[in-house]
């Protein structure tokens, strides 16, 4: 794998059960997740490393009744479980396969998958971590989860109906581009075949990897895949145009090409074309972005190479998305 891939995002999703009845014995010892989210995600962001980077996956709870019982030890073990992926995949729609082992770590330390957490007499809080030694082994075209459940094998204790069961944990890898950008216009948007159709600048454009080397850019308020205009005084947008980016391979940040993200051309013939009058980049020190790009249509622009609508922009870095 190429240096230069990616962030690193951690996130936990919930499979909750829906049969699950409430707690009804308050003198229980509970066994819970923390934070508490409805929706069970959980999501930690690293930098860009080939260097060991070390994430808390999972922060777990034992909320007890009295003294007596904090004396006592409970053991919690997360079984892994290749069956709560797949039905995950199949609920979801998603893809997701087996983080390979070699490229991952827990603390306590995984045992043919699972891992056993101990509260000892008196404590009150564990944390399970991971460990990333090389974030640039992950391919960011994969999509890496590891499925969980969660159970008491020894002491006294409950799982928390707030807490989950069964757990999809999800390492997404993101490649340097990733990430949130403010977009203001170098020279005012031209579209040739009308003059009521201007520029909507500022706006956000959310870069989300599609590869190692590649972003798709959906508008960051909506995360819809669109690029936003003015007809007349009011906000519009192009229908079935937004920009693909794919840089260069060697990590520098160079933009190699542009398409449009629903087919170039698409169905109404409107395509994405990179400006080739000088080289496009990716600065490595500011994460900004320096572009000239067009909307081509062959239905409304009768000659090659199809230009309607020029667009000179700066892409000003945000933050993470």
């Amino acid at each position: 794998m190429a240096a230069g891939i990616m962030l690193l995002a951690v996130l936990a999703v919930s499979c909750v059960k829906n049969d699950v009845e409430p707690m009804g014995d308050a003198g229980q010892t509970i066994i819970k997740l923390n934070p508490v989210s409805e929706d069970g995600f959980f999501l930690k962001v690293a930098e860009p490393s080939n260097q060991p980077q070390t994430f808390v996956l999972l922060d777990i709870r034992r909320d007890t009744p009295n003294e007596a019982a904090l004396q006592a030890s409970t053991t919690v073990v997360m079984t892994f479980n290749l069956g709560v992926l797949t039905a995950y995949n199949t609920e979801n729609g998603t893809l997701f396969i087996p983080i390979p082992e070699a490229d991952y770590s827990t603390s306590p330390a995984a045992v043919g998958g699972n891992i056993t957490i101990t509260f000892a007499p008196g404590e009150f809080a564990k944390v399970v971590s991971l460990t990333i030694p090389n974030a640039f082994n992950l391919d960011p075209a994969n999509q890496y989860a590891m499925g969980y459940v969660m159970s008491i094998s020894a002491g006294p204790g409950i799982l928390s109906t707030t807490s989950q069961d069964s757990l999809v944990v999800q390492v997404l890898p993101k490649n340097l581009y990733d990430g949130i950008y403010e977009v203001t216009a170098v020279t005012p948007m031209l579209d040739v075949t009308s003059a009521t159709l201007t520029g909507f600048y500022p706006f956000e454009y959310a870069l989300v990897t599609t590869g190692a080397h590649t972003v798709d850019c959906f508008e960051a308020s909506r995360m819809s895949a669109r690029h936003p205009i003015y007809s007349g005084t009011s906000e519009s947008y192009y229908g079935s145009f937004a920009p693909q980016l794919e840089f260069s391979a060697d990590g520098l940040g160079t933009i190699v090409n542009m398409t449009n993200y629903y087919g170039n051309p698409a169905p109404n013939t409107r395509g994405c074309l990179m400006d080739d009058s000088q080289t496009w980049t990716w600065d490595p020190v500011t994460k900004d972005i320096r572009v000239k790009y067009y909307m081509t249509m062959s239905s409304a622009v009768p000659d090659p190479p199809y230009i309607r609508t020029h667009f000179d922009e700066l892409w000003t870095y945000v933050g993470p998305r």
